[in-house]
């Protein structure tokens, strides 16, 4: 938990001096950081004096009520949101893809560190459908809707209602429904609901893999929407993995009673804690490595039609205001500089839209104004357009991003 208030070292084991100071926080107003089961007092309920004795977050708990305590293992929490975590021992893997370095568990003094990505609307998504689309009375019905259309009939929904977590952390993302035709029923809409849970897991199992280079043999899964049996077979089959149920699903209460029970004495160790783990259902993957190809294909794209859809039009496509200064036309935004050498005297306005390429598909460039064409920066097609009479100065923008500079 102290690691959570962006004031703790997760490195030293300590308050960070430097963030401290730079928010003037003093030192001396800091609690003393314990491990995460000891006895830290006591309360006393209707006169009995009861020890309080295990601490950690929610996340962190349903770790270590999983089991998962050795390098490697992890599972996926599937409640309003899904989070993912993957204990990495006493390394912290500092994440290229997305993902949060955060400290799974101190025992003993010891540190074990884990990788974490969250999803913002997992079952939340099914509750939408429920209450805002009104196609279901209950969130459990979802699972049997799902199953009365053989497939997605090609519908998928991107659930970025507050934009999407990891590994995109897009916030200009919003929720899309794509793929819809005249044979699309409210079952489709359904399956494809109960399908984007397990797409956006999946993108952090493999964003796990990629950071940590050690792949995840098989899923420990847990959380309310973990009960459906539908979603976890599809969880298992976008996957390819084995996905492992427990026969007690609310892990993250259990995982804090195991640290309270291990500071008074109630389990020795955590080889009896793994030992109480009991799985109730193992979901084996059964879908053809092709068919799974190309959902997953079909999931990418759906995601790329959401991304940054709020942030553009929040900016009015990126316009920028050009003006003459010496000889030369320049026009800010937050993140980049427009810039013209020479040419015209008068303002005019640039339109700099970002256009989003999935994998080998061509990026297409609709005209817009007196006409728009692509530039390459880096590896970022950008859609120029000029707007306001100067068709040639489009020859002559170029968007410099994050730089401030030309």
């Amino acid at each position: 938990n102290a690691s959570r208030t962006m004031l703790y070292n997760i490195r030293t084991l300590d308050w960070d001096d430097t963030l401290l100071k730079a928010l003037d926080i003093p030192r001396c107003i800091l609690p003393r950081v314990a491990d995460s089961s000891e006895v830290y007092g006591t309360t006393d309920l209707c006169g009995v004096q009861v020890p309080v004795a295990g601490i950690a977050g929610d996340q962190q708990a349903a770790l270590f009520g999983q089991g998962c305590f050795a390098k490697g293992e992890a599972k996926n929490t599937y409640g309003t949101g899904c989070f993912l975590l993957m204990n990495t021992g006493d390394t912290i893997c500092r994440s290229q893809n997305g993902l949060i370095s955060t400290i799974g568990i101190s025992l003993n003094g010891k540190v074990e560190y884990a990788l974490e990505g969250s999803v913002f609307v997992g079952g939340a998504v099914i509750q939408w459908v429920r209450d805002g689309l009104r196609m279901i009375q209950e969130s459990r019905d979802a699972e049997y809707y799902a199953q009365k259309v053989p497939d997605n009939g090609g519908v998928y929904i991107v659930p970025a209602f507050t934009g999407l977590g990891a590994p995109y952390w897009d916030m200009y993302a919003r929720g899309a429904i794509v793929g819809i035709t005249r044979g699309t029923t409210q079952n489709h809409i359904i399956r494809a609901a109960e399908e984007s849970i397990a797409y956006q897991s999946a993108d952090l199992v493999a964003a796990m893999e990629k950071d940590t280079g050690v792949p995840i043999t098989s899923l420990k899964v847990d959380g309310g929407a973990s009960r459906d049996q539908f979603l976890m077979q599809f969880q298992a089959d976008i996957l390819n993995k084995d996905v492992l149920r427990p026969a007690i699903r609310e892990t993250t209460a259990l995982g804090a009673a195991y640290l309270a029970g291990l500071a008074t004495g109630v389990w020795k160790d955590r080889d009896e804690i793994r030992s109480l783990w009991h799985c109730n259902m193992t979901f084996t993957p059964a879908m053809p490595e092709a068919e799974r190809a190309r959902l997953l294909s079909g999931w990418h794209k759906a995601v790329g039609r959401s991304s940054d859809w709020a942030g553009t039009d929040a900016a009015g496509h990126l316009l920028f205001h050009a003006h003459k200064a010496g000889g030369a036309f320049f026009g800010t935004q937050a993140g980049g500089i427009a810039h013209h050498d020479g040419g015209a005297a008068h303002q005019h306005h640039v339109v700099v839209r970002r256009v989003v390429q999935l994998g080998d598909k061509a990026v297409e460039a609709h005209r817009a104004g007196v006409g728009g064409h692509l530039d390459q920066i880096g590896d970022l097609p950008v859609l120029l357009h000029a707007v306001g009479g100067i068709p040639e100065a489009e020859e002559h923008i170029r968007l410099y991003p994050g730089s401030g500079q030309l």
